[in-house]
């Protein structure tokens, strides 16, 4: 399937999260919360976070699907990003 992160056309396979299909096309989303020393994985440090359809979702634990238009590099989600990794450092400390 095809999805479309920050303009760029992407594939994603079936059961992947779109921090999967990012990351395998050389899209850098940061995800913390995925480091292997966190076991299990977690999907709520939001740092991941996109907007998708005028809303901002996790991307860690949103599957991908055919023709989403995803923007991952905005100064917006940028700042979303950076309040969540505040909050993320605060937490683990």
């Amino acid at each position: 399937m095809q999805i479309v992160i920050d303009g760029n056309p992407i594939s994603a396979e079936t059961g992947d999260m779109i921090l999967d299909a990012a990351h395998r096309a050389g899209i850098d989303i940061p995800a913390p919360c995925r480091l292997p020393e966190l076991r299990p994985p977690s999907t709520s440090c939001l740092v991941c976070l996109v907007k998708l359809n005028e809303k901002f979702v996790p991307s860690c634990a949103v599957p991908a699907e055919e023709g989403m238009v995803i923007e991952s590099e905005t100064e917006e989600v940028h700042a979303l990003r950076r309040s969540a990794l505040e909050l993320w450092n605060c937490g683990s400390g």
